[in-house]
């Protein structure tokens, strides 16, 4: 027979989504400094989770003092502090700035210094080089990249408005300054070499082989101005741009008037998708009289950089999901029915019927969803969103059990600082055509939501739900639902990222009528706990475990048992459910999981196990 779960059921599958999104934000968790030898200082940067590229303006450096500046989307400063001082030749100190999601990395240096930066498992190397050589500062002047090339660096809009205008058709055939022979032929006759092969590999569109011929020399020939501008080219053209501005920062802190190099530099920003860094650079193009066919590019750069900015601001994100299972219970009914109503009811000899029969079968399922979210505060973080998901359940043989689902939600969130603030309003719609009377169910609802985060490693979130079921064919099954939670999300230290999630929750369901049968009506209590653990032993595969234990208790006797005088229900629901989520490409998941279910009730008719084992995969667009 159909078993008619408590909220506190339900909340199990709701609080997996909103563990989901926890999971996703990284942190910031140790900061050390040491000399390594070879006038190389290295400073280590520990994460709670490896990093999958490098910080947005990796190399960034500033001389006004001189300073590297690294931003980190979607992280958190764990180490309790915002400062961190050194004793160290060439390195004074760090600052660690969080601004929502964000979170900013200053070094600052005792002098400007060329740097290196790469990732290694969950840390990020920050190589300063203490003693490097200066270059001449009578190096290069102006390098102007041809229009056509900077045009199909843009994005196809861009490059169709591009195209669209007569300038495009114009190219640069040279620099509006000519290179002068230093930049090419410097004083030592070996680097001069170099360059020059560099240059005609370049020249032959081989810049991948230019940037392996000059990568391992970096550190022998890091501040020659020539050296350092041709490695940026090389880099920037063979899809390596954060190794293109790090040598166009020591080309610009040799000479700031380098037009060509910080043109490049703004165009190596834009393709890291650095767009307030780029801007700054692009405009500053802007202010040193360049070409006419060179500010048409550059403003084409601006006006796609101003629309990705609004699309920040405004977003829309979407979803598709397949899933095939088998349920060894669809009906949750008790094995053994006729047993079940002669020790509830004195009623030898009854037969199942409809959903009181045991089904056992493969099901698919496909869902779909989209989310909007729009920034209309960014100084208070305030956010208005709205979504829809759309899900179908299909079962081999038990087409009374497929099922439909539609949800809708809408609302705002704030974030002050640790604090994040959601209030939405929800509407659902369960349809199933069921055995003789359907299951239709409408669900209305608002939710309020506080979420505070303690330092990197440590998250509670507190929320209040009211809700009002209402069913098609059962009004005497219609409540007001209240359900408070409170859930916990740890990051421990160590290997794999383990972390665990855990959640309280008590419902209060009253009804709105009583039953027609007896007089009895579905008031109910619940209380619920959740357990889950996970951690990543491989990149981009995660492997889970949840544990969930629920206790519904009936207010009104005979509620579920019609003629037993002073008899409450109750029933202790337990599950377990395991599995893995593996992400093999960008914006694909597949999930396997088995779930367990347990129910024992001291009415002996609702006792009942269940394992539902499914595979999915998912694209998110």
């Amino acid at each position: 027979m159909r078993f008619a779960v408590s909220a506190g059921g339900w909340v199990f599958f709701g609080l997996m989504s909103v563990a989901s999104g926890v999971y996703a934000q990284n942190s910031i968790i140790a900061l050390d400094v040491s000399d390594v030898g070879n006038s190389t200082t290295v400073i280590k940067v520990e994460f709670a989770q490896p990093l999958t590229n490098l910080p947005a303006g990796a190399g960034f450096t500033l001389s006004n003092p001189p300073r590297i500046v690294l931003d980190f989307p979607d992280t958190a400063n764990g180490l309790g502090k915002p400062a961190r001082d050194f004793i160290d030749a060439g390195v004074r100190s760090a600052s660690i700035s969080q601004s929502g999601e964000s979170t900013r990395l200053i070094v600052y240096l005792n002098q400007m210094l060329p740097n290196n930066i790469r990732i290694e498992g969950r840390s990020l190397l920050i190589a300063v080089q203490v003693n490097a050589a200066k270059a001449d500062a009578g190096g290069g002047t102006s390098r102007l990249a041809e229009i056509k090339r900077d045009a199909q660096k843009l994005p196809a809009k861009a490059v169709k408005e591009v195209n669209k205008s007569a300038e495009a058709e114009v190219q640069v055939k040279e620099p509006a300054t000519p290179l002068p022979p230093s930049i090419l032929t410097p004083p030592s006759e070996s680097i001069g070499t170099l360059l020059r092969e560099a240059d005609a590999m370049m020249k032959n569109g081989k810049s991948a082989d230019a940037y392996n011929l000059l990568e391992p020399k970096e550190s022998d020939y890091s501040g020659e101005v020539g050296f350092d501008y041709l490695f940026g080219i090389a880099a920037l053209d063979s899809g390596k741009p954060d190794r293109a501005t790090i040598a166009f920062e020591r080309v610009l802190n040799v000479n700031p008037n380098f037009s060509g190099a910080r043109l490049d530099l703004a165009r190596a920003f834009f393709a890291m998708g650095s767009d307030d860094l780029a801007r700054n650079e692009f405009e500053t193009v802007l202010t040193q009289s360049p070409p006419e066919q060179v500010k048409a590019v550059v403003q084409k750069y601006l006006e796609v950089i101003e629309e990705r900015r609004n699309a920040r601001i405004q977003q829309v994100n979407a979803y598709l999901e397949g899933n095939v299972g088998n349920d060894s219970n669809i009906t949750a009914a008790t094995p053994d029915f006729t047993g079940g109503v002669l020790g509830a009811f004195s009623i030898p000899g009854a037969i199942a019927t409809g959903s009181a029969v045991h089904y056992s079968a493969m099901y698919s399922g496909l869902s779909g969803g989209v989310d909007f979210t729009r920034l209309v505060s960014e100084e208070n973080g305030i956010k208005l969103f709205a979504g829809a998901d759309v899900r179908q359940r299909i079962y081999a043989r038990v087409a009374a059990m497929n099922n439909q689902n539609l949800d809708l939600r809408a609302g705002f969130s704030m974030t002050k600082g640790d604090d994040n603030y959601r209030l939405s309003g929800t509407f659902g719609q369960f349809r199933q055509r069921g055995f003789g009377t359907n299951g239709n169910r409408d669900t209305a609802g608002l939710s309020a939501e506080w979420k505070r985060s303690f330092g990197a490693r440590d998250q509670m979130i507190w929320s209040a739900n009211y809700s009002q079921p209402r069913n098609q064919m059962s009004p005497g099954q219609d409540t007001n639902q209240t359900l408070l939670s409170a859930s916990w999300l740890h990051i421990f230290e160590g290997k794999f990222v383990p972390l665990i999630f855990a959640n309280l929750n008590r419902s209060k369901d009253k009804a709105l009528q009583p039953l027609s049968v007896g007089g009895a009506n579905v008031d109910r209590t619940g209380t619920g706990v959740l357990a889950h653990l996970q951690f990543t032993p491989l990149d981009n595969t995660e492997l889970f475990m949840t544990a969930g234990w629920n206790v519904r208790h009936d207010d009104s006797p005979g509620a579920r048992s019609s003629g037993l005088v002073d008899f409450y229900a109750r029933d202790v629901t337990r599950n377990l459910s395991t599995g893995v989520i593996a992400r093999p490409w960008t914006r694909w998941t597949i999930k396997g999981s088995i779930v367990s279910t347990n129910n024992n009730s001291n009415l002996s008719l609702y006792q009942y196990k269940r394992t539902d084992g499914s595979v999915s995969v998912r694209r998110d667009f």
